[in-house]
C-alpha cells in the first residue's frame, strides 16, 4: 500500500503510485504520474464559487453558434481571484467575428450576476487560435457536425 506523498493527498496518484516509499526526496510537480492524472479539485469556496460561474457561462452562445461558449471552448480559463472577481481567458472562433461586442457584454452580464461574484475581468486571445479539437463535448462536436472527432 502507498503513502501519501507530500502534494499528492487528493489525487490517483496516491492510492497507485510506484514511487520509493520511503524519502519522498523527489517534486510532486514533476511526478510523471501526476502528469498523466490531473488532481482532483479541493472543494474549497473559491471552487465552489467557480463551477457555479462555468455553469452560467454555459448559458451564453455565440449568436450563430448554436453550442455554449463554454462547451465550444472558446473560454481557455476560469478563474476566481481572492476578493471573488472571475478572470477570464477567452477566444473567438475567428478573429473578425462580428459578434465579439455583444458576447463578451453578455459574458461579462452573466458572470456577474453569480452570487458571490464581486466582477469580472476579461482577456482575449488568438494564442492558440480556435480549432474544432478544443470543442469540450460530444453533444457540442455532433451538433456542430464534427462526429469524426467524437471518440
Amino acid at each position: 500500500m502507498s503513502k501519501t506523498f507530500p502534494g499528492c493527498e487528493d489525487c490517483w496518484h496516491n492510492y497507485h503510485c510506484p514511487m520509493p516509499q520511503e524519502g519522498y526526496d523527489y517534486d510532486p510537480a514533476t511526478c510523471p504520474y501526476l502528469k498523466e492524472y490531473e488532481p482532483k479539485k479541493k472543494n474549497t469556496a473559491g471552487e465552489c464559487l467557480r463551477q457555479r460561474v462555468i455553469e452560467a457561462i454555459k448559458t451564453v452562445h455565440d449568436p450563430e453558434i448554436p453550442v455554449n461558449l463554454y462547451d465550444l471552448g472558446i473560454i481557455y480559463k476560469v478563474e476566481v481571484k481572492e476578493d471573488n472577481r472571475v478572470y477570464l481567458l477567452t477566444t473567438f472562433t475567428a478573429p473578425n467575428c462580428p459578434e465579439v461586442d455583444n458576447i463578451l457584454n453578455n459574458l461579462k452580464e452573466t458572470v456577474e450576476k453569480v452570487e458571490g461574484v464581486t466582477g469580472c475581468d476579461m482577456e482575449i486571445t488568438f494564442e492558440p487560435s480556435w480549432c474544432p479539437e478544443m470543442i469540450k463535448t460530444d453533444e457540442a462536436k455532433a451538433e456542430l457536425g464534427y462526429y469524426e472527432l467524437i471518440k
